[in-house]
């Protein structure tokens, strides 16, 4: 097997080391002088979190352009949307029967935790009282978004 294959799911386990670690120190600082959470501050978390992500987002594409090309990121994409969509059945299942295990989900959906904000703007900006699963669907294909930082075959 080409290990190059694993490159973009590398960056993505990475990148959602560095989302959550950044996450919990700023949480941490904006309840550090208050006994509640309230809407203002999640829509800051929002907005921080969606500049963060596009961040890590073009940092990954500029990475990932030096050493791969547009057929190779679309194989790694395509493990991480058949990985995604594996996930998100096993966890649907899970809850389904009464035996989700919130901290096994978060292991495992490091791959794909770059692409959670877009359900979360998802659901953000929905009419819609509660979280649908259809909020995840455009998620799941974000990592198809890479392709265009592969170089062309002939460069």
């Amino acid at each position: 097997m080409d290990k190059s294959i694993l490159k973009l799911p590398s960056l993505t386990i990475l990148s959602a080391l560095a989302l959550r670690i950044i996450n919990n120190n700023l949480i941490a600082q904006m309840v550090k002088d208050t006994n509640e959470w309230t809407i203002e501050m999640g829509n800051r978390l929002l907005l921080i979190d969606v500049i963060l992500s596009l961040v890590i987002f073009f940092i990954i594409g500029i990475t990932l352009r030096k050493t791969q090309d547009k057929s190779m990121i679309l194989k790694s994409a395509t493990l991480l949307v058949f990985y995604s969509i594996a996930i998100l059945i096993l966890e649907q299942v899970t809850q389904y029967y009464g035996i989700y295990n919130f901290s096994i989900a978060l292991i495992l959906y490091l791959p794909t935790e770059l692409f959670t904000i877009i359900t979360s703007l998802i659901s953000n900006i929905s009419p819609s009282e509660s979280i649908n699963i259809f909020f995840a669907i455009p998620a799941l294909f974000a990592p198809y978004l890479f392709i265009p930082f592969g170089k062309n075959k002939h460069s």
